[in-house]
């Protein structure tokens, strides 16, 4: 599965974003922004490494964000049958997102992206 998150500020007021490629899809896709909560279309996130930028957007095309990393926590397990691949780049996302009526311009908001394939 992949994995978006980010939490500050945008217009003065408060916003985070939870977005999921896989696992559970878009029940756990909403962004939280100024009091409420806007459920979101399922998370497309394009991106593989801490070294390159990641593109993060929706199905329903309502986010349109770029992630560029700063660094990163991963690690990577092969004990034959039990296989792990993870990485969690910390970054920042720029980009815009459509809440409702409202048209939000995210620059440099803090965050994190995530990509993990496990097989057990």
């Amino acid at each position: 599965w992949k994995w978006a998150f980010l939490m500050g500020k945008v217009d003065g007021a408060p916003l985070g974003l939870n977005l999921v490629e896989g696992f559970v899809r878009e029940a756990e896709c909403a962004a939280f922004y100024d009091g409420k909560v806007y459920p979101l279309g399922e998370g497309r996130i394009e991106g593989k490494d801490a070294t390159s930028p990641w593109a993060v957007g929706t199905t329903t095309g309502e986010t349109r964000l770029d992630f560029a990393p700063l660094g990163a926590h991963a690690d990577r397990t092969n004990l034959g049958i039990v296989r792990a691949s993870f990485v969690q780049p910390v970054g920042l996302y720029s980009g815009a997102m459509r809440l409702g009526d409202r048209e939000l311009r995210l620059t440099d908001v803090l965050g994190v992206t995530e990509d993990q394939s496990v097989v057990w």
